[in-house]
């Protein structure tokens, strides 16, 4: 998400809301959506977003001052679920703008549609000070991948590799650690399997996961 500069001593917090979060509030059914085009399910969760501000909640610890642009609304990879933004400014004196009452001012975001891969699944978990990262595959070395940039998250040329793991014969899951992360961070996580015959798998669709300060 990208704003213009703000007014000097103005502060910006960006609040979301899950697809589910508002079907809840306003008692509808979870699968209430279905059968909508995606521009009816946006429009529809837009005027849910006018009526129910409490289904909202910030998206990042600290406000950002005036001069911050930017802002990247982290969602799972496997996550096909829409959810609702609001950029809601305060100004120079600490009011807190009004809660918006026309539609148009709430963003909604899907994930990137990324293409299956059934050859190498990963799922990724944060403890403290590390990350574990689990496997599905098969062949004889898993190649892992890390990013915490959203625009190199999936191309693995622009991310930092990890150090390449054997894979134990007739192994179809395995689990890594990585220590060297900084807490207070998200990270993306892809990888490649490469089989007996040196042959790879297609790049794993990027996985999220936060390392809690």
């Amino acid at each position: 998400m990208t704003w213009p500069a703000l007014p000097a001593g103005a502060r910006l917090q960006i609040v979301t809301a899950s697809s589910a979060r508002l079907l809840a509030l306003a008692g509808e059914p979870e699968n209430s959506l279905d059968g909508l085009n995606l521009e009816d399910q946006a429009q529809r969760l837009r005027a849910l977003a006018v009526q129910h501000p409490p289904a909202f909640s910030p998206d990042h610890p600290r406000p950002y001052d005036h001069q911050t642009t930017h802002h990247d609304v982290k969602m799972r990879a496997a996550d096909r679920s829409l959810r609702v933004a609001l950029l809601r400014p305060t100004g120079p004196t600490g009011m807190l703008t009004p809660w918006p009452s026309d539609p148009k001012f709430f963003a909604v975001i899907a994930t990137r549609s990324v293409r299956g891969n059934r050859q190498l699944n990963l799922v990724a978990h944060a403890s403290d000070t590390s990350v574990t990262i689990t496997a599905t595959t098969t062949g004889r070395e898993l190649r892992l991948y890390r990013t915490k940039s959203d625009a190199a998250a999936g191309n693995i040329r622009a991310m930092t590799p990890l150090p390449p793991i054997v894979i134990p014969q007739a192994t179809t899951e395995l689990s890594t650690l990585d220590e060297t992360v900084e807490v207070g961070q998200w990270y993306a996580y892809c990888g490649i399997a490469v089989g007996q015959n040196g042959a790879s798998t297609p790049v794993s669709g990027p996985v999220w996961v936060y390392v809690p300060q």
